[in-house]
């Protein structure tokens, strides 16, 4: 096993097998090919299958030819596309692969194809129902928040033990009673809010010589979205995980094999971070319009009664009216707005609750529509106001993490990426005074005990982002 993480990391993985079955996904006549082969690790990463067939059934030269003329460009993979791999290597262990798309080399003087595909997933062995315990090794070169090479805690009723190298780290989890089904999935979803990256495991590995491993995950090459708490503070090695533990226990309930819509959210927002800065804005303005969506708020009923009854009965109205009846549609959606709650309400609604900054509220709105619903064409970009806009990505950035904090119940220091120099501050904030507010774009949160605020400004007139420690 620690040869095969070792290969896999280093770009060097081959398995071979002495016997291969790919069987298609269909339960009438399934194409099968029989024969030898291998897994091997390609250069960017991933996996690739080639098949030697001695022996193929249901299928031949013609009707492979003919499958592929029947594909249509645009459409999804159908079940029946996707084919089934099962291989025994020369030590008896039985590997498993899913979800693969075969293509065929056809010679003439072979009556089999070799069959080549991509891998996305392969495992060795079953999954133990009764399985505490797994190791996730991730081969990400991150910072991972720890005075030495190791930390071990325990939250959620699991016991983790975090080991970091230079170019990767490994998560060991165990558990009294057998870990729940996709832990793995929510682990990663909560290392990934916890550093602000798109890492993606690639080994887990566990009881009984089971093993999966992973390609690589298709990310951006490099990201510059911040982590909620900065890795340059004090509070990155003693309260990270602490925060950690938050977002795991907001996101574990949420059974299943998928990611929760806040972490879906945040990875956009990340993503969006390594491209251009407009493109950042654009990405980060519609990731918080998707996380305010998560925050709790609902009509009055007594107001939500009275607004129905004006929206029937301007509806009748207008649909009534034979000068006006043509523009009843449009009407018709304009009224359902009245009973829609927007994010712009419930990020108002968190602020006046203590959760964030009106300020940071009237930076959102104006970053979001400046990308999404721009009232002019054709700006002159030397005429952009660069530091502004900077400002408000960093300033969006802070609230984005306010709401985050608000949904896990999160409180305890935090980086301020609304203020110059991203000081460490305290969450919730407290609201701000006038006379302590640096600038309508850059509101101060309030200081966390020992951490003194820095004022001291960026130089203007350049078009350069100072990106300091981060």
């Amino acid at each position: 096993m620690d040869k095969i993480i070792k290969d896999f990391q280093g770009g060097a993985l081959q398995i071979d097998f002495i016997e291969l079955v790919l069987v298609q996904n269909t339960a009438t006549d399934p194409v099968e090919y029989c024969g030898t082969g291998y897994i091997r690790q390609t250069e960017a990463e991933g996996l690739t299958l080639q098949l030697y067939s001695v022996e193929t059934k249901n299928n031949d030269f013609m009707k492979d030819l003919n499958s592929v003329a029947r594909v249509k460009s645009g459409t999804l993979y159908k079940e029946a596309d996707y084919f089934t791999l099962t291989g025994k290597t020369l030590d008896g262990s039985v590997w498993t692969a899913r979800n693969i798309l075969p293509h065929g080399n056809w010679h003439a003087d072979h009556p089999n194809p070799i069959i080549h595909a991509s891998i996305g997933h392969c495992e060795r062995g079953e999954r133990s129902k009764a399985a505490s315990g797994m190791r996730l090794h991730y081969f990400d070169k991150v910072d991972i928040p720890c005075l030495i090479n190791q930390v071990n805690f325990a939250v959620c009723g699991f016991d983790f033990e975090v080991k970091k190298a230079e170019t990767c780290f490994a998560i060991q989890v165990k558990s009294k009673d057998p870990l729940p089904d996709h832990l793995e999935v929510k682990i990663e979803e909560s290392i990934r809010f916890l550093l602000a990256k798109t890492v993606s495991v690639r080994v887990i590995e566990g009881p009984n010589r089971h093993l999966q491993l992973y390609s690589r995950y298709p990310s951006s090459h490099r990201t510059y979205l911040p982590p909620p708490i900065s890795r340059w503070g004090p509070a990155f090695n003693s309260h990270s995980w602490q925060l950690f533990e938050a977002y795991l226990a907001f996101v574990l309930p949420d059974a299943g094999a998928y990611w929760h819509a806040c972490s879906n959210h945040l990875h956009n927002a990340c993503e969006a971070s390594a491209n251009a800065l407009d493109a950042w804005a654009i990405g980060l303005g519609v990731a918080v319009e998707g996380l305010a969506g998560l925050l709790p708020k609902e009509l009055d009923p007594a107001l939500k009664t009275k607004l129905e009854a004006l929206q029937q009965f301007v509806n009748a109205q207008v649909s009534g009216n034979a000068d006006h009846s043509e523009f009843a549609p449009r009407i018709r959606g304009m009224m359902n707005g009245l009973t829609t709650i927007r994010a712009f309400d419930r990020l108002n609604a968190l602020a006046a609750n203590g959760g964030t900054l009106p300020a940071l509220v009237k930076d959102w709105t104006a970053l979001r529509n400046r990308g999404v619903h721009p009232t002019k064409s054709g700006v002159d970009p030397s005429q952009i106001d660069h530091q502004k806009l900077v400002d408000q990505v960093h300033n969006v950035t802070a609230m984005m993490y306010h709401i985050v904090f608000a949904l896990i119940g999160y409180k305890g220091p935090c980086t301020n990426y609304a203020e110059h120099e991203f000081p460490e501050r305290a969450y919730p904030p407290e609201p701000l005074k006038t006379a302590e507010t640096t600038s309508a774009t850059s509101p101060a949160l309030p200081a966390s005990p020992g951490a003194p605020a820095k004022t001291k400004p960026q130089p203007k007139g350049g078009k350069h982002l100072q990106r300091g420690h981060e």
